[in-house]
C-alpha cells in the first residue's frame, strides 16, 4: 500500500495529472520522466523497507527504465535488436514463430516458458440465461460438446495453450471432480459429439426440419447473435459458428467498439458472449458480484451469465466468511463444481506460463512464486 505525504500534497490538487515526481514510501524513485517516450526508476538508496522480510531478494536493479511504444511490432525488433533487456510475449503465433534472431540462436538471449499457479482469466462463450434459448441447460451443454478446441488451439495459437476446466484455471482452487471437457480431436469424436449435442437439442424440444433446428412447437429457429469485442475474437467465433451449422444453427456474429460493448455488457443486452472473470488465489466478496441472484438482476454487475442458483447463491455468498484457509479452499472447489456442473459458458484457453525472453546477463531465481514471473526480484550478472 502506498504511503503518501501530506505535507507534500497539502496544497496540491491530487487528482490532477503531473510531471513532478513527487515523494513516495517505494524501493524506487521516479529520477526522469519523457513523456510517452520513457520513464526512468532510481533505487532509494536507503530505503526504510529493505531489510524486511518479505522484501528479501527484491530490488536488485539500480535504474530501471521502461520504454513506451505505440508499435507492439517496432518494440520487438527493439528487443531483438538488443535495445530491451527484456520482453513479455503475449502473442502465442509470435513465441511460436517469431523467436528466431540471431542473439537467441548464439545464446546470448534466453527464451523461457516460466510455469506459473495463478488463476487465469476465464474466458468463455459465456451464455446469457436469462434470455431463450440458454435459460435451458440442455440447450447450453448440447453446444459445448460441438465446439472444436482442439482445432482452435492448433490452428490459431499454435497448440501452445491448455483448455479451461474450472472457473480458476490452473490452481489448487479448481474443484478436482469437474470432468474434462469434450474433446473433438478426431473424426470419430466430432461424430459422436455431434449425437449427443442433437440427443440434448431433441430432449429440449429442438429438432431439424429442412436442414434446420427449430423448435418443435413454434417452429421458430434455434438462431442467437454472438457479441465480440475485439476483431481478432471472429476467428474463434467463426470457427465455432462451422461446428454449430452441422447441428442446423447459425449464429450470427457481431464486433461492436468498446463503447457499445461495455454498454451491452452493463445492461445484460446480448444473447452470448465472448468475454471473461476474473479471480485471485484469496477469493472473498467478487465471488457475491459473480456469481449472486441479486448481481443477475443488478445491472452493471458482474454476473454476465444471468446466474440465479440457490447453492451457488449460498455458496458465494459463504466464502468471506470462511474462518479459516482449508475452509476456503473447501468452499471454492464445490462453488467451481457447481458453476463447471450448471454449463453457464464454453470455456475457452489459458496460458498456464508466462513467456518471457531476455538477454544474458540478466537472470532470475530458479524457484518461481505461485503468482509467476516477478521482476523485482531478478538481477544481473556480471558480464
Amino acid at each position: 500500500m502506498p504511503v503518501l505525504s501530506k505535507a507534500y500534497w497539502t496544497g496540491k490538487t491530487f487528482d490532477e495529472t503531473t510531471f513532478t515526481p513527487f515523494l513516495s514510501n517505494g524501493a524506487y524513485k521516479i529520477a526522469s520522466i519523457d513523456p510517452g517516450r520513457r520513464i526512468v526508476y532510481e533505487r532509494v538508496k536507503d530505503y526504510w523497507a529493505a531489510d524486511i522480510l518479505p522484501n528479501k531478494g527484491h530490488y536488485n536493479f539500480d535504474r530501471v527504465i521502461y520504454d513506451f511504444y505505440r508499435d507492439d511490432s517496432v518494440a520487438f525488433e527493439s528487443f531483438k535488436a538488443g535495445d530491451l533487456n527484456l520482453r513479455r510475449e503475449w502473442d502465442a503465433g509470435l513465441w511460436k514463430n517469431g523467436y528466431d534472431f540471431p542473439g537467441l540462436k548464439q545464446g546470448k538471449a534466453v527464451k523461457e516458458a516460466i510455469k506459473h499457479g495463478r488463476p487465469d482469466r476465464v474466458r468463455g462463450f459465456i451464455y446469457n440465461t436469462r434470455r431463450e434459448p440458454f435459460k435451458d441447460v440442455r440447450v447450453r451443454q448440447a453446444l459445448g460438446l460441438v465446439f472444436d478446441f482442439e482445432w482452435v488451439n492448433a490452428n490459431l495459437y499454435h497448440g501452445l495453450y491448455s483448455r479451461i476446466n474450472s472457473y480458476f484455471p490452473g490452481t489448487y482452487l479448481a474443484a478436482q471432480n469437474t470432468p474434462p471437457q469434450p474433446v473433438n480431436a478426431t473424426p470419430e469424436d466430432k461424430r459422436a459429439n455431434l449425437r449427443a449435442a442433437d440427443a440434448l437439442l431433441k430432449d429440449a424440444g429442438w429438432v431439424v426440419k429442412n436442414g434446420i433446428r427449430i423448435n418443435e412447437k413454434t417452429g421458430k429457429p434455434l438462431t442467437f447473435e454472438i457479441m465480440l469485442d475485439d476483431p481478432s475474437n471472429e476467428k474463434i467465433a467463426l470457427s465455432f459458428v462451422r461446428s454449430l451449422k452441422r447441428l442446423g444453427i447459425s449464429p450470427r456474429v457481431r464486433v461492436l467498439d468498446s463503447a457499445a460493448f461495455l454498454r451491452n455488457m452493463n445492461g445484460y443486452d446480448f444473447d452470448m458472449t465472448l468475454y471473461y472473470w476474473m479471480s485471485t488465489l484469496s477469493p472473498g466478496t467478487e465471488q457475491y458480484l459473480y456469481w449472486s441472484c441479486e448481481a443477475a438482476d443488478t445491472p452493471s454487475r458482474w454476473n454476465h451469465a444471468g446466474i440465479c442458483d440457490k447453492n451457488i447463491d449460498l455458496l458465494s455468498k459463504s466464502i468471506a466468511s470462511a474462518k479459516s484457509r482449508d475452509e476456503l479452499v473447501e468452499k471454492v472447489r464445490t462453488l467451481d463444481s457447481a458453476l463447471m456442473a450448471g454449463h453457464y459458458m464454453i470455456p475457452l484457453y489459458y496460458n498456464p506460463t508466462d513467456f518471457v525472453a531476455y538477454w544474458k546477463p540478466l537472470a532470475h531465481p530458479e524457484t518461481t512464486p505461485i503468482y509467476g514471473t516477478v521482476l523485482e526480484t531478478w538481477w544481473m550478472n556480471a558480464p
